[in-house]
């Protein structure tokens, strides 16, 4: 029997993507910030490898063979070096382009040149004090260079801008694309800042996938796919993340990166593997997926990431408690956790502690908090997920 391929994962959290790495029949080899205990398990089960990450010398020094794919997430695809082509098929953007994509005065005036509404934008404060202006950094990710204008900030950054508010539903967009057309892969909601779950401001708190949006609706965020890749040229997985308003879709930003709805879409949608696609689609001539729906039937399934709100240090039974209940098996989603600290790892208030995973369709408050209860945190992820069945059926209303 042939030897798995290997293929290296680079990132902030690289979970998620080493499981759909593993699904693909790759052997991957790991390089995150937290190296948490599932993560570690699944590379021991394959004979892949993980090190946490500290700078690209160490990556560009372990010993592979020429042009394994290299794949970037977490926002740090902006600081590959290019100088590492020979040894390594790095399939992300270039950081010319990611710098592009991620200027407001380059991207919305694009959008705006096609007709693709954006929120409104500008560099310098604020006059009017009674309208909800947002700060935003450039490439950043996970909702950590976003806050609330709080009327006393001025900014002198070139890497900051103010972003005019835009009440509605969040939802965000994956494409495929060959550097010359895009396709669309499915579409999610976005959960950020949710208290009920630990989570304050603009932090990232999760996904629902697959969730399917109306016609017109859909092909507004094909336009803006469209002219994204028209303009860049870029390849591979990306995301776009945008608003539903009452008056339509407006677009807030485009990520250059395998997106963090990716396992939802591959297990519960079109069962297309984001991993190994993206690795197809920086080959030459790149593969283009073929997309019939965005579902295979099943239902959308939820990952809440959860926040912790104290800080603590994770003992042997907490994280054995937590590995018990695995979210992920196979080619399939149960209810249960991801992401899950390693024993003796130091978790501070405010930063994420794990991942649970629940399919809507059965999803039950009790049976939530239930899995949540032996959890040292005082969570209401029970209130939160009545609110997301209750936005996922106002989306499928047609809203």
């Amino acid at each position: 029997m042939s030897e798995a391929p290997d293929l290296v994962l680079v990132g902030a959290s690289v979970r998620s993507m080493a499981e759909s790495a593993v699904r693909a029949g790759f052997r991957p080899r790991c390089y995150d910030m937290f190296g948490d205990a599932d993560l570690r398990n699944l590379l021991r089960s394959v004979g892949g490898k993980w090190s946490e990450f500290v700078d690209w010398s160490q990556v560009f020094s372990g010993h592979l063979t020429k042009r394994t794919p290299l794949i970037v997430s977490g926002g740090l695809e902006s600081s590959v070096p290019r100088d590492s082509d020979s040894l390594f098929q790095i399939c992300c953007p270039d950081s010319a382009a990611v710098a592009e994509i991620s200027n407001p005065a380059v991207f919305f005036p694009l959008l705006k040149n096609a007709g693709i509404e954006f929120p409104v934008w500008q560099r310098e404060t604020p006059p009017d004090k009674s309208e909800r202006w947002l700060v935003k950094t450039r490439q950043t990710s996970g909702g950590l260079g976003v806050s609330t204008w709080n009327h006393s900030f001025n900014n002198h950054s070139p890497f900051r801008y103010f972003q005019h508010y835009v009440p509605g539903v969040p939802a965000s967009a994956t494409f495929a694309s060959d550097g010359c057309r895009s396709q669309l892969l499915g579409t999610s909601l976005v959960l950020s800042g949710c208290p009920e779950i630990g989570g304050t401001a603009f932090q990232f708190c999760g996904n629902v996938a697959p969730v399917g949006f109306s016609k017109e609706v859909q092909q507004n965020i094909m336009r803006a796919g469209e002219e994204i890749v028209r303009k860049w040229k870029i390849r591979g997985v990306f995301g776009v993340d945008f608003v539903l308003t009452d008056y339509g879709v407006c677009i807030l930003e485009c990520n250059p990166r395998i997106t963090a709805s990716h396992d939802l879409h591959e297990l519960s949608g079109n069962g297309i593997n984001h991993i190994a696609l993206q690795a197809q689609l920086y080959q030459d001539p790149p593969l283009m997926p073929v997309v019939r729906n965005q579902s295979n039937g099943r239902p959308p399934q939820v990952r809440l990431i959860l926040w912790a709100t104290e800080d603590i240090v994770v003992d042997q039974r907490l994280s054995e408690y937590l590995l018990h209940f695995p979210a992920c098996r196979d080619r399939s989603v149960q209810a249960g956790f991801a992401d899950i600290p390693a024993v003796g790892a130091e978790v501070k208030a405010g930063t994420p502690f794990c991942s649970v995973y629940i399919s809507l369709a059965d999803a039950q408050r009790e049976q939530l908090e239930s899995l949540l209860g032996p959890l040292p945190f005082e969570w209401d992820a029970g209130q939160l997920l009545q609110e997301i069945q209750a936005r996922y059926q106002l989306v499928c209303s047609g809203f």
